[in-house]
């Protein structure tokens, strides 16, 4: 299966703004994670703190990716 992945903010100083995954044996949030992590290791301190949203909607860490979905990294802001 496979989903399209933005990348936001900071999170463009590693990577493009979206690329394409597959990720059949995905089944968590965490497990995204770590697998975006290995395309860059160096995230791993950004990517590690992002929400993720699919299809609009932030999501907890147990979730079931479809086909096709849209998932955003969403990383911390901080402003005044």
């Amino acid at each position: 299966m496979t989903v399209r992945v933005n990348f936001y903010a900071i999170l463009k100083d590693y990577f493009s703004s979206s690329i394409d995954l597959n990720i059949d044996e995905i089944r968590t949030v965490s497990a995204l994670k770590e697998l975006i992590i290995r395309l860059n290791e160096d995230s791993g301190s950004v990517v590690t703190s992002c929400r993720i949203a699919v299809n609009n909607v932030i999501i907890g860490d147990n979730v079931h990716f479809a086909d096709g979905d849209i998932v955003d990294l969403l990383p911390p802001s901080s402003g005044g």
